[in-house]
């Protein structure tokens, strides 16, 4: 969700080379009940000269989803985006959510098209806390809490997640004044991989007016032996046919540990890695230009250790073109 306070971090200008545009530019919801679901379907035209390519769909908020209907526009064509925003965690009043719609023409300029959605909430269904993360180095339990301003309880038909190593349950409902008040328990298992989850609780029911509620979560499963890396990502930007940098992230522990890399694998052709062992572990990596896709990459490289305890890291990679 984004308050009409914070707009700025999402509304990116778009460059000089504005040829994408979309209709209309701010849609008017009105009041809605918050726990029920916004959807508007957004219309993308190419009012320019060149085919475009739509590289990404950037909404800033996990209650927002969107993808175009198609990806590459010749000039004058037009595409569809529809925008879903599940408000069971937004807060009441008003609010401003958006998507950017991020291209390139065929001459590699890139442009942002921006279309925003306004409604005002009145509390009925909230989920709560708004954004939930969750850290945790072994088996943990954490619970949103689901309100509701009714005079019966949603019935609850199915309460689950995406991520396939966390579980939930709700508990009864409780009347407490004029609210129902429920917990929505998450439970992760011990077989959690190690690394960053992005997951969606998702609560089906028997009710009309809010079928689905959906409410995104964070899982960071921390690695049981206490070694990390840092950076734990990196991302670089191609310009032309100029070489990239090397780029190294360092491996440490909560002591000075001997840590024992056994060897670092890439999911992606484009990237090759050599590393070192020793008190602060070192992984190097590379790209390939000749093996870079036309639209960039994006990547994972799992570092296997030995010592201080057999475990693999993660880490992120990613090559954007401009």
């Amino acid at each position: 969700m984004l308050r009409m306070a914070a707009l700025a971090g999402l509304l990116v200008p778009a460059l000089a080379y504005a040829q994408l545009t979309g209709s209309p530019s701010l849609h008017e919801a009105g009041s809605l009940a918050s726990g029920t679901v916004l959807r508007h379907t957004f219309t993308l035209q190419n009012i320019g000269h060149e085919t475009l390519h739509l590289s990404e769909v950037r909404t800033g908020c996990g209650c927002v989803r969107s993808q175009p209907g198609q990806r590459t526009l010749k000039p004058g064509e037009k595409t569809t985006l529809p925008i879903e925003v599940h408000t069971v965690t937004q807060a009441t009043g008003p609010n401003l959510w958006g998507a950017d719609v991020r291209y390139r023409d065929e001459a590699g300029h890139e442009g942002v098209c921006t279309v925003r959605l306004r409604a005002t909430l009145v509390p009925e269904v909230q989920l709560r806390p708004a954004t939930l993360v969750l850290h945790t180095a072994a088996p943990a339990q954490a619970f949103f809490v689901l309100t509701e301003r009714r005079n019966e309880p949603l019935p609850l038909t199915s309460v689950a997640t995406s991520c396939a190593h966390v579980k939930a349950e709700a508990s009864k409902p409780v009347r407490q004044g004029n609210n129902w008040t429920r917990e929505i328990r998450l439970n992760v298992a011990p077989d959690c991989p190690v690394g960053r989850h992005e997951c969606l609780l998702m609560l089906t029911t028997k009710d009309e007016r809010f079928p689905e509620l959906r409410a995104p979560f964070v899982v960071v499963k921390r690695d049981p032996s206490g070694v990390r890396a840092n950076p734990e990502a990196h991302e670089w930007l191609a310009v032309g046919s100029e070489a990239l940098p090397a780029r190294l992230s360092l491996l440490h522990g909560d002591a000075d540990q001997l840590i024992t890399i056994e060897n670092v694998s890439c999911s992606h052709p484009a990237f090759k890695a050599t590393w070192a062992s020793g008190t602060r572990g070192t992984v190097r990596f590379v790209v390939d230009r000749a093996q870079l896709p036309a639209g960039g990459v994006e990547a994972v490289a799992e570092v296997t250790l030995s010592r201080p305890q057999p475990t693999t890291l993660k880490i992120p990679l990613r090559v954007r073109l401009k």
